[in-house]
């Protein structure tokens, strides 16, 4: 039998603790986010679900900023949060992407014919579709890096952009 002397370990050391703007997110919000994000491991979990604790403040004091008022809209099961119809609120008001255009739409069927079954009518909407969801991605990812560009953000690394973005 072999003995482990555990007398010369030092303890791990605490997490350095998360802040947005000063505005500390508790080890007990991260420890029931973790759920919403799978992941190959419990520190790839926890990090993702820093993550995106880091994001929800990050536009509820965007939202508080610009004096948003939540108005909370029924789902499946109730109604959402006023978190949940902050955030909503300030991506509908700061987040505009134009829609697909009939060319744009068209370009990409022209790419793609060999993988699209059917006429260009027949999928046209399916394909701006796609393409104003990649689009609207893309915004609100670009939003969320200006926003943590202008932020003071302890605890975790998030790429913050120092300009606006176009793309």
């Amino acid at each position: 039998m072999r003995l482990v002397d555990t007398t010369a370990r030092e303890p791990a050391p605490a997490p350095e603790p998360v802040r947005v703007n000063g505005k500390e997110i508790s080890r007990a919000a991260i420890a029931r986010e973790i759920q919403n994000h799978p992941a190959p491991t419990p520190a790839d979990a926890a990090e993702a679900a820093t993550r995106a604790l880091v994001v929800r403040e990050l536009l509820l004091q965007e939202a508080a900023r610009l004096g948003l008022d939540p108005d909370p809209q029924p789902v499946v099961g109730g109604r959402e949060t006023d978190e949940d119809a902050l955030v909503r609120a300030l991506i509908a008001r700061e987040v505009i992407v134009p829609t697909p255009t009939d060319a744009e739409c068209r370009r990409v069927y022209a790419r793609n014919t060999g993988r699209i079954d059917g006429s260009f009518e027949d999928v046209r909407n399916k394909i701006a579709d796609y393409l104003a969801d990649a689009v609207f991605h893309r915004a609100v990812h670009q939003y969320v890096s200006i926003l943590a560009g202008r932020a003071r953000i302890e605890g975790i690394d998030l790429t913050g952009a120092t300009s606006p973005l176009v793309q």
